[in-house]
């Protein structure tokens, strides 16, 4: 059985939400959640834990990009932990996900639009080092900041940016559709079952995940 990434991104945020480091030990926190959750599903239970663990082991990076993304866009503080996850899979393991996979966990979590914001700021150098680079500062060294991880994300920096202007597009396309169903003039109705803007689309089911190495 494949687990759907919005199931897989909801046990995860589950996990990462429901662990206590001033009462419970992190090693074995994992296995203890997914046992009382009921996951079977090898591949869910591998990439589960991987992001549980890879956001608690890279926090202090992922709580300096994320919160600077959320002062810029003022974006809601009951979505940081889901956008760390996002975080965490662009910015250090895009390397062991597919672009579907990654594209699918994305489409799970947020709309369109706040994908392509969040893409854009994660790999837009110039907001990089603007935005990014001084929060990173209070924790890391340059050597590292400068280092490995810029050459991450300028590695990845064109596939990713494609793909927040896809969403840019979807995001605009959706806008425009809805504005004209809106319209007094478009001559349709609530009632009439003309089309809302909405793309239907059929249920995704990604292939297993790759995230089997601790990173």
């Amino acid at each position: 059985m494949v687990v759907k990434p919005k199931v897989l991104l909801n046990l995860s945020e589950k996990c990462i939400r429901s662990f206590n480091p001033k009462v419970e030990q992190e090693d074995g926190y994992a296995d203890s959640f997914l046992e009382a959750e009921g996951v079977k599903d090898e591949a869910a239970k591998m990439f589960i834990k991987q992001v549980f663990y890879g956001c608690r082991r890279y926090r202090k990076l992922l709580e300096a990009v994320i919160g600077a993304y959320m002062e810029e866009f003022h974006r809601s503080k009951s979505d940081e932990v889901r956008f760390r996850m996002i975080a965490y899979l662009a910015l250090l393991r895009l390397d062991d996900l597919t672009t579907a996979d990654f594209k699918a966990l994305c489409t799970a979590s947020f709309q369109p639009n706040i994908l392509a914001e969040l893409l854009h700021f994660l790999f837009e150098e110039d907001t990089f080092q603007q935005k990014c680079v001084p929060p990173l500062q209070q924790h890391y060294g340059d050597d590292y900041i400068q280092g490995p991880l810029l050459e991450y994300i300028q590695a990845h920096a064109d596939q990713m940016k494609a793909l927040a202007s896809a969403w840019d597009s979807l995001a605009f396309g959706t806008l425009q559709s809805t504005q004209k169903c809106a319209s007094p003039d478009s001559g349709a109705s609530p009632d009439s079952g003309a089309s809302t803007g909405k793309i239907p689309r059929a249920p995704i089911e990604v292939m297993p995940f790759k995230l089997s190495q601790p990173r």
